[in-house]
This record gives structure tokens, C-alpha cells and sequence, in this order.
């Protein structure tokens, strides 16, 4: 019980966190993030307290790095960078269910936006 309180209570906030300054607008990029951060909440096994913390101070890493950045190959390769850091505080069962449900909403939202989407384009194939 108290560990779905932590989970429920603490993953939410990586889902509700919204992109950084400067950055895509609500609905394209800032919506692959609250996808990500769903996914995170949904893991199969769940994501310990610990990973939580971990994960969250990776993601505020990664939104440091990308305050002032401007230019798309940096911001991806710092998203790339972000979610080989989690993959790598899960556990291999954690990291594969992550990998499915990313894969999966990558294809959703090409399917849902051929031409590129409300953010620019679709999300990167990382």
C-alpha cells in the first residue's frame, strides 16, 4: 500500500512536468514527455521509490542541460542521453516493458501525424 502511494504520488510529477523554456510548444514535444512520463508509471514490474529518485534527478539534469538550447540535434542527443540513463537504473524487465510502450507510442503518434505533428515531427526514433 505505501508503496503505491509513493509510486502514485511521486511518477506523476515527471509526467506533468512540461517542456523546458524556450522549448516546443503543448501538444509536440512537451506531449512525448507526458507520454514518457506515463510510461514511467505504468512499468511492469513498477519502478522502486529509489528508481523514482533516481530518474527524477536524471530528467532535472536533462532540463538543465536543455534551458538555453536552441538547436534540435543537442536537444535530442540530450533526450537520448536522459533515457539511456534511465534504462540503465531499471531493471532489465523494467527496461524492456519501457522499450515496448515507447516503441508503441512512437508509432501512434506517426500514425496520428504522417506529416510531422503539431511539434515539428514526430518523436525521435531513440
Amino acid at each position: 500500500m505505501l508503496l503505491g502511494a509513493v509510486m502514485f504520488g511521486a511518477v506523476p510529477a515527471l509526467a506533468q512536468d512540461g517542456p523546458p523554456p524556450g522549448g516546443p510548444p503543448p501538444g509536440g514535444r512537451g506531449a512525448y514527455q507526458r507520454i514518457e512520463g506515463e510510461i514511467l508509471k505504468n512499468l511492469h514490474p513498477p519502478l522502486s521509490p529509489k528508481q523514482i529518485d533516481q530518474i527524477k534527478a536524471a530528467r532535472a539534469e536533462m532540463m538543465k542541460q536543455n534551458e538555453n538550447v536552441t538547436d534540435r540535434a543537442t536537444r535530442m542527443a540530450n533526450g537520448k542521453a536522459f533515457r539511456d540513463k534511465i534504462t540503465s537504473i531499471m531493471t532489465p524487465a523494467q527496461a524492456a516493458d519501457f522499450k515496448k510502450q515507447m516503441d508503441a507510442a512512437r508509432a501512434k503518434m506517426r500514425a496520428e501525424h504522417p506529416d510531422g505533428g503539431p511539434g515539428g515531427g514526430p518523436p525521435p526514433n531513440q
